[in-house]
């Protein structure tokens, strides 16, 4: 996920991460994906507390994100969109949004938002090879990272005797998040991400994806931000809920 593509003569191959040349050279591949909708079920725990339901998501590369949460009797209770320079998160029980784009964007390694969120639902390269120090490189295992700054790093490890199984790990301000890829399908030419894990080793917070269907695959053309501006807009992320 936290690698891209560089040139090469080789056709890419979808059902792959990257390849390894006969210099053991890695060359990185990303995937020719412009826009998805994808549904599923979510489950988010925090504080001890467990939300289940699920999610649709229809995105456009570099462009916008629409994220619909639904709860219980298929009711929408949240949803996210952002585009290129903006963000709003909404709470559509008690009819309140959050839209601090630079906040939001002060997230280095999802920034931008858009463009990263993208890649990591498909699990795809983030950084070109250039960006990136190998760690190791085995027979079963290759791992990479990166340095962003004093504070913020990531690694990521894919095991090649699953490939089935890719993790991401990013710390940030001294807290660790993790995101493990543990199922792949297949959909189209598409080997794609059906099961994501993501967790706040210090928090103990933790969210689940399983997709259900990954559907017109470059076909959605536009999205549009069509919640009501009859909202209450909130300074912070905590006065959503």
């Amino acid at each position: 996920m936290a690698f891209t593509s560089c040139s090469t003569t080789k056709q890419i191959n979808n059902n792959a991460h990257f390849t390894k040349t006969d210099s053991n050279a890695i060359v990185y591949f990303k995937k020719d994906l412009n826009s998805i909708f994808c549904d599923g079920e979510i489950d988010i725990t925090s504080s001890n507390q467990k939300m289940s339901g699920n999610f649709e998501l229809t995105m456009i590369r570099d462009s916008a994100i629409l994220l619909d949460v639904f709860g219980p009797f298929g009711i929408n209770v949240a949803r996210i969109y952002s585009s290129k320079d903006s963000i709003y998160i909404y709470n559509l029980w008690s009819r309140k949004y959050y839209s601090d784009y630079q906040k939001v964007n002060g997230f280095e390694f999802f920034t931008p938002f858009v463009t990263k969120f993208f890649s990591f639902i498909i699990a795809e390269p983030f950084y070109d090879k250039d960006s990136l120090r190998e760690n190791q490189f085995s027979k079963d295992t290759v791992n990479f990272s990166k340095k962003i700054n004093q504070s913020e790093n990531y690694d990521f490890t894919y095991l090649l005797k699953q490939k089935n199984t890719l993790n991401l790990s990013y710390k940030y301000n001294n807290n660790l998040y993790k995101a493990d890829f543990t199922k792949f399908g297949k959909f189209g030419k598409y080997e794609l991400p059906i099961e994501i894990f993501v967790y706040d080793t210090e928090s103990q917070n933790k969210m689940r994806f399983k997709v259900n269907n990954f559907k017109d695959l470059n076909k959605v053309t536009t999205i549009n931000n069509t919640i009501k501006s009859n909202f209450q807009k909130v300074t912070t992320f905590k006065e959503l809920y």
